[in-house]
């Protein structure tokens, strides 16, 4: 439905555990859509949809993170009624921490284990310059540079893309601001007591074992570092051993259900 922040591809009523999909930037929900028939029927799949894509095209694309917590955690938190996981990629695994350590901090339901992929923890400072005030050409072509991930065919379409920039440019924004807003870019982020399962490529340069194995830090509780064969996006390729690893870290939910 337009508006909605979850789609659910396949509706599990009965199921134990819920997982919530949190997508790389300027990305829609459906890229998670895949992933219900490869999972279990004890696990439904809740795929975040932001403003500014998709069904939720024509929305205002948030810019600030504390903005986008502020209006995403009251619209999922019906959801929250049986135990449940986080998952996001990218530009998703810091609004999936950000998101857990909110909900863990006002003292109500809080996801049971965090899965962060191809993002370094933050606390490690970023070495780059912000992409977010360049010019359309340059900021794509430095997208492209740093993550790629858009499709060569898309590139071809000047239309395509000026529809995909404005959510795209606005969530490397809230990306490139939260760090320093929330004083975090280098320093020591809150700590979780959810354990934290954090995957990555093997070629990504941007998310290295030891930007990766730096999420240890954020957590009271497990830590499990996961490398699969790919660059940044190496989930597409790698979806069917990433989904078998989060299947067995999410039967501990299962028994508690």
């Amino acid at each position: 439905m337009p508006g909605s922040w979850i789609r659910v591809p396949v509706r599990r009523r009965a199921a134990q555990v819920r997982l919530f999909c949190f997508p790389h930037a300027g990305a829609g929900g459906s890229v998670y859509w895949p992933w219900s028939k490869d999972l279990p029927d004890w696990i439904e799949v809740c795929a975040v949809e932001l403003p500014g894509r998709e069904t939720r095209l024509k929305e205002q694309p948030f810019t600030r993170m504390s903005d986008l917590l502020d209006a995403l955690i009251p619209a999922i938190e019906d959801a929250f009624d049986r135990p449940f996981a986080f998952f996001g990629h990218s530009m998703g695994s810091a609004l999936a921490h950000e998101a857990a350590v909110r909900l863990e901090q006002s003292g109500g339901p809080a996801p049971a284990h965090l899965f962060v992929s191809g993002r370094r923890s933050p606390t490690l400072a970023e070495s780059e310059p912000p992409l977010h005030p360049l010019p359309d050409d340059e900021f794509l072509a430095e997208i492209m540079n740093r993550y790629g991930g858009i499709p060569e065919e898309l590139l071809e379409h000047p239309d395509v893309i000026s529809l995909l920039l404005p959510s795209i440019r606005a969530d490397i924004t809230v990306l490139e601001t939260s760090a320093k807003s929330a004083g975090l870019d280098g320093a020591q982020a809150a700590r979780l007591s959810c354990p934290i399962t954090a995957f990555g490529g093997i070629d990504d340069p941007r998310a290295t074992r030891a930007k990766l194995d730096a999420w240890a830090e954020l957590t009271s509780g497990a830590f499990r570092l996961r490398m699969f064969a790919g660059g940044h996006f190496y989930l597409t390729s790698q979806r069917g051993p990433l989904l078998r690893e989060l299947e067995a870290a999410m039967i501990a939910l299962r028994t508690t259900a």
